[in-house]
């Protein structure tokens, strides 16, 4: 069997996974809100690195703007986050936080909330399978998905991409966004190896 592919077990190890490292990352976000927030069930996809641009054209309005958040992750599980949200729904999680919102403080607020959404998510991803991971800062831009087409190319160093789709619901404000979780053909290896020794 392809090392690089999951079978329906190991895919429902890694749902499950995605499941709790999610739900811990959005119950920190809501403590910050105080504000319940309801998580319908990730989508989770797994797939090639050079099919992510189909992927993102696929699930998202190519007349709006998105904001784009990446961060590298390291240690023995290593890859880069990408966070993709549209702007009416950044404007709705910043307006959570302050009362006066503006351009400035929608990217501001929104690099801050998804930083720790992201890393929360990554560091609880990575306790599970027990390795430790450390990050470097995180970057913010405000881009049409042409742009992200023309200026990104997430193929050259990853070799699989684990796709992460949901909706959160904060007091009533749909707030939707993609989580793309970028990985090296060995930690993609090590996600299998530990995911397979939780089947045993």
């Amino acid at each position: 069997m392809d090392v690089m592919m999951l079978n329906h077990e190991e895919k429902d190890v890694l749902q499950e996974m995605v499941n709790i490292s999610f739900g811990s990352a959005t119950a920190i976000i809501a403590d910050m809100m105080n504000a319940f927030a309801k998580l319908a069930v990730p989508s989770v996809e797994i797939i090639d690195a050079k099919d992510i641009f189909d992927i993102i054209l696929e699930k998202i309005d190519r007349t709006e703007k998105y904001f784009l958040v990446t961060q590298m992750y390291m240690g023995d599980f290593e890859g880069e986050t990408v966070f993709l949200i549209d702007y009416d729904s950044a404007y709705n999680l910043a307006s959570k936080f302050d009362s006066i919102v503006m351009d400035e403080n929608v990217s501001d607020i929104t690099l801050e909330l998804t930083n720790i959404l992201t890393s929360s998510f990554i560091r609880s991803f990575a306790e599970l399978m027990g390795v430790k991971v450390r990050f470097s800062p995180p970057s913010i831009e405000l881009i049409s998905v042409d742009g992200i087409l023309k200026q990104h190319d997430f193929s050259n160093n990853y070799s699989k991409v684990i796709v992460i789709s949901t909706l959160l619901e904060f007091e009533k404000e749909n707030i939707k966004g993609f989580l793309f979780i970028l990985m090296k053909e060995d930690s993609f290896k090590l996600l299998k190896e530990k995911i397979n020794s939780m089947l045993e």
